[in-house]
C-alpha cells in the first residue's frame, strides 16, 4: 500500500476518475479473522464499502453483491448468513420487492473476534519455536477437530483463562498428541455445541 500518495494519474484514477470511487478500509481483526470464511470477509468488506457511501446501514441488493464478489446468488446469501450468524451483521428483511438492509456490528461485540484475536496472540508466540508452516497444520488440526464435533468458535465463551487454555490446546497439538472431546469440554465452555 502507499504511504503517501502523491497527485499522480493512479490517485486521479481511484479518487475521482472511476465510477469505483476511493477504497474499501475493512478492520485487520476481521481480515485476519481465524473462523471467517475467505468469501465471508469478501462480502463484508463490500457491505462495509456500501455503509461508508450511505451511513448507518447498506442496503445494496443480492443481485448486487452477487456482481461485485464475483459469486452466485446462493453464495452471496450463504456468507451474508455466515455473518449474520457469527455476529458480523445484523440483516433486517423490510419486506417483499425491498432490498435487505445490512448494519455492521461494532467489533468489541463480536465474540468470534475475541477468540481469534487471542489465538493470532498464541499462534504469533508459538510460532517463534515451531513455525509458521507447523502452526498452520495445529490451526487446521484443530479448526477441523471442532466441526467433527459440533463445536464452533463463535460459540467459545470468552473466559478469564481461555488464552492460557488455547495455548495449552496449540502444544497438545503441537507435542503430536491427539485431540479428544474431553481437552474441549474441561477447558472451554461453548454456548450451543450442536450449531456450527
Amino acid at each position: 500500500m502507499y504511504k503517501t500518495m502523491p497527485n499522480s494519474k493512479e490517485r486521479e484514477f481511484i479518487y475521482n476518475s472511476s465510477y469505483n470511487k476511493g477504497h474499501i478500509s475493512t478492520p485487520s481483526m476481521v481480515a485476519h479473522c481465524i473462523g471467517l470464511s475467505t468469501h465471508a470477509k469478501l462480502v463484508y468488506s463490500n457491505i462495509l464499502n456500501y455503509i461508508y457511501k450511505k451511513g448507518e446501514f447498506a442496503f445494496p441488493s443480492i443481485y448486487r453483491l452477487s456482481i461485485s464478489c464475483s459469486c452466485s446468488i446462493n453464495t452471496i446469501i450463504r456468507y451474508i448468513n455466515e455473518l449474520v450468524e457469527k455476529g458480523f451483521i445484523k440483516k433486517e428483511v423490510p419486506g417483499r420487492g425491498k432490498s435487505n438492509r445490512y448494519y455492521i456490528i461494532e467489533c468489541d461485540k463480536i465474540p468470534l473476534l475475541k477468540v481469534s484475536e487471542m489465538m493470532w496472540e498464541v499462534i504469533d508466540t508459538l510460532a517463534k519455536k515451531y513455525g509458521w508452516k507447523d502452526i498452520m497444520k495445529c490451526k487446521n488440526s484443530i479448526l477441523s477437530f471442532l466441526n467433527q464435533n459440533k463445536y464452533s468458535l463463535h460459540h467459545m465463551e470468552i473466559q478469564q483463562n481461555t488464552i492460557n487454555h488455547l495455548n495449552a490446546l496449540f502444544l497438545h497439538v503441537l507435542e503430536k498428541k491427539e485431540l479428544d472431546i474431553e481437552i474441549l469440554t474441561s477447558n472451554f465452555i461453548f454456548k450451543n455445541q450442536s450449531i456450527i
